[in-house]
């Protein structure tokens, strides 16, 4: 089974999909799509993929994230991904370690349940927010903590999205934006969340050198769901309500 492709379940088949499109209707969305891949027993796939329902429940996939709200307006729209705990590799900025240069590298860091929340403005123009969780989200009401990463002052993330916004469908934006997100170059700016954890979030590695070494073992999914996260003093509800753009 292909990672990061959509899917349909119907009678206990799961269908890998191709042409996918989100529609919008007067009653929310619709997913038209083409079954034009592999099929699988559902039965056999069911423990590798959380679901909330069984009957033409269509899942479809961001960089192993998967969505779990959709909230619109007349205005906006937002949609929320969540990703479980991963090691991903994080360009990191010269400047956060002091150097004054345009060198980066890339690190492997461990990262919690990520909260990544997508709005397309009525302009098309797209803006994000990133959240973390130590479990995965149950409940509209479950509470959001802020991320660590720089380049974030908590109500949104200072990167340039104009490529995301540039994509003719919602679906094309929502993909674009993740990939933005996870293969940006992060440098000093707006790192204050950062040096927060790092200095008083409990558990939290106190450098990247430390931060790097235990995402390199076994255990790396214990260390980083065990950090004391700064509340951002939101549930789900009411970050799906949040204006994100600047």
């Amino acid at each position: 089974m292909g990672k990061n492709k959509p899917y349909l379940i119907n009678d206990g088949i799961l269908y890998e999909l191709g042409g996918v499109v989100l529609k919008e209707t007067e009653g929310g969305f619709r997913i038209e799509a083409n079954v034009d891949g592999s099929q699988y027993r559902f039965e056999d796939v069911l423990t590798a993929i959380r679901l909330n329902a069984i009957n033409d429940f269509f899942l479809p996939t961001f960089s192993g994230g998967r969505i779990v709200a959709i909230r619109k307006s007349s205005n906006w729209k937002r949609v929320m991904i969540e990703f479980e705990p991963s090691i991903r590799n994080i360009k990191l900025g010269s400047s956060l370690f002091g150097v004054s240069s345009l060198v980066w590298v890339a690190k492997p860091l461990a990262f919690p349940y990520v909260v990544f929340v997508v709005q397309e403005d009525s302009c098309g123009d797209v803006s994000a927010a990133v959240y973390y969780r130590n479990q995965a989200i149950g409940s509209y009401n479950d509470p959001l903590f802020y991320a660590n990463l720089p380049n974030n002052h908590g109500k949104r993330l200072c990167m340039n999205f104009s490529e995301a916004s540039r994509q003719r469908t919602l679906i094309g934006k929502l993909g674009q934006a993740v990939d933005i997100f996870w293969n940006s170059i992060y440098n000093s700016d707006l790192d204050d969340l950062l040096e927060g954890n790092m200095h008083s979030a409990r558990n939290h590695p106190k450098n990247f050198g430390d931060w790097v070494r235990k995402s390199r073992k076994k255990s790396w999914r214990r260390f980083i769901t065990s950090i004391g996260w700064f509340p951002a003093d939101l549930t789900v509800t009411e970050a799906l309500d949040r204006n994100i753009g600047g």
